[in-house]
């Protein structure tokens, strides 16, 4: 073999090992971009889930936003935490320090081939060769020495799971406290311009003429997830609004039955959950 470097960068013995440690610590610079982005997308997402939980009736805009928000965000941490590292990582030289770094016996010798590997040697004096040689002679006797698996990483990533396990924690908290609903908020965010809600209501009264100060029963069903307890929303013509607590009707429970006077126009509309009906007159 021979120990001089011609147009190839390295000797194929410290070849070979150089680039295995380059890739192996370009996969690791990835797998920490990866895992600690997809941490921040995870706690993103259960903090706009919990925000739609609690304003189930905000703005499909806002839905929009947040999730819109929470992507790009772990794309660019993704980009930040990835691309510079990734080429640093692939840099041979780097790679050649990480190997010495992790073996003192090299003695620095394959920085030194890395070095001599990135200058034009044409010039360089008889003596110069003669030592340049000798070094790399050195280096290439030493190979067996260098294991790439066990050449410390420049990142460790142990950040970057603790931060994916927060994320995936938090997850599982919401989920645990509210399976359906955690469910319907998941879909929710992943299409946030869709009409998706864990209980859907229907007025069974509808819109209803009803002569002056006779009563009438507004009765409203619930599908999907029971709720304990219902709003009625009144709006008189003079602007006045009333509201009034229902609780699930006793002979049907997946009912909300509320009497009511009427002794002029009105509007009505029931909310429960995260659901609510039209507008009915």
């Amino acid at each position: 073999m021979s120990t001089t470097i011609s147009t190839r960068r390295f000797p194929s013995a410290i070849e070979g090992k150089l680039r295995s440690v380059r890739w192996r610590h370009a996969a690791l610079a990835i797998a920490f971009a990866v895992s600690f982005s997809i941490g921040i997308l995870l706690v993103l997402m259960v903090l706009s889930m919990v925000i739609d939980w609690l304003f189930p009736f905000a703005p499909f805009g806002l839905r929009w936003a947040m999730t819109a928000g929470t992507l790009v965000a772990a794309v660019a941490t993704a980009a930040w935490l990835g691309i510079a590292p990734v080429r640093r990582a692939l840099h041979w030289h780097r790679a050649a320090n990480a190997v010495d770094g992790d073996i003192p016996e090299l003695e620095e010798r394959w920085s030194t081939v890395a070095s001599l590997s990135a200058r034009n040697r044409s010039n360089d004096s008889p003596v110069q060769q003669a030592m340049a040689s000798q070094v790399i002679s050195e280096a290439i006797a030493m190979e067996r020495i260098v294991q790439p698996r066990r050449v410390a990483p420049p990142v460790s990533l142990r950040p970057a799971l603790i931060v994916a396990s927060i994320g995936i924690a938090l997850l599982t908290i919401l989920y645990l406290l509210n399976p359906p609903q955690t469910s319907v908020l998941l879909h929710r965010f992943w299409s946030p311009l869709s009409n998706i809600t864990a209980t859907q209501l229907t007025s069974v009264t509808g819109d209803q003429f009803v002569p002056r100060g006779d009563s009438v029963e507004l009765v409203t069903e619930l599908v999907g997830v029971p709720r304990s307890n219902a709003t009625l929303t009144v709006s008189h013509t003079d602007g006045s609004i009333e509201t009034y607590r229902l609780r699930p009707n006793d002979a049907a429970p997946e009912t909300f039955v509320q009497a009511i006077r009427v002794d002029e126009s009105l509007s009505y509309r029931v909310r429960a959950g995260d659901a609510q009906t039209p507008w009915h007159q």
